[in-house]
């Protein structure tokens, strides 16, 4: 719901959003699925024009990276890893949690490329069905643990550069923070090739922590966090669930992305 106010002034609001956008020269063009404009506008805590904005860039960024979303092909594989889980917890915020546990990635088996694209299916796979996701957006959890060199020797630096194309626009709408716990030379390193094309709010959104992960308890409890970050959630998504989730999603997602990437 809009903060502070009744429900059917909300959904006015967006309809008032989605005419913006259906008038607009550039957008108008475009076919939106339910969810999509909804969830433009909530994201952006209900500014017009900012949702306006934040729906351009996205847009912009599937035509320069339209490989980034691309259902992907060993997305099995990805779920069974462990390497990537959408966790069912909530922050005291209301917020999603993504945790990636870096000691799970075989570079041999799975690409990053692999894995960006499962992040960013699996993700708006979970804003289609989930409101309150669509209002607060998510909290990224990077385990590093695991985080070896030959890990960072196998990314291609296009893959550095579009990583970070992809974290500047969903900073700080979809993304709020992002927590790299247990960080090690490697996994600095590595985010310090990024940073460098980061802009500074997409700087600013990160965390790094060594193994003391007291300060992150202090945003994210315990009770939201997995025992292996030692937390005790244990109410997960079964490997099953998500897949279906995400097949079943996977028709509206790639119709609103194709029309961008073939244009």
């Amino acid at each position: 719901m809009c903060p502070g106010k009744g429900e059917n002034s909300c959904s006015e609001k967006i309809d008032e959003f989605s005419l913006i956008v259906k008038s607009d020269e550039f957008l108008g063009k475009f076919f939106y699925p339910d969810w999509c404009l909804p969830f433009f506008y909530r994201i952006c805590e209900n500014d017009l024009e900012v949702a306006k904005n934040y729906l351009c860039q996205h847009i912009s960024v599937v035509k320069s990276i339209p490989r980034l979303y691309k259902f992907p092909e060993k997305y099995l594989k990805i779920l069974e890893s462990g390497v990537h889980q959408v966790s069912k917890a909530r922050t005291p915020a209301g917020r999603g949690l993504i945790i990636i546990q870096q000691k799970y990635w075989n570079p041999r088996e799975m690409s990053l490329l692999d894995i960006y694209q499962f992040s960013t299916m699996e993700i708006f796979s979970e804003i289609m069905s989930d409101e309150s996701l669509q209002r607060n957006g998510f909290e990224f959890i990077f385990d590093s643990r695991g985080t070896t060199f030959a890990q960072l020797w196998s990314i291609p630096l296009a893959d550095f550069h579009d990583f970070s194309i992809l974290s500047n626009h969903n900073q700080p709408q979809m993304v709020k923070f992002c927590h790299m716990v247990h960080a090690n030379m490697f996994s600095r390193q590595g985010f310090n090739l990024m940073k460098g094309i980061m802009k500074k709010e997409t700087r600013n959104s990160f965390r790094i922590y060594g193994h003391d992960l007291t300060e992150v308890y202090e945003r994210i409890p315990k009770s939201c966090l997995p025992a292996d970050l030692g937390g005790t959630f244990t109410d997960e998504y079964s490997i099953q669930d998500r897949a279906a989730k995400m097949e079943s999603c996977r028709d509206s997602l790639e119709k609103f992305w194709n029309q961008f990437i073939s244009e």
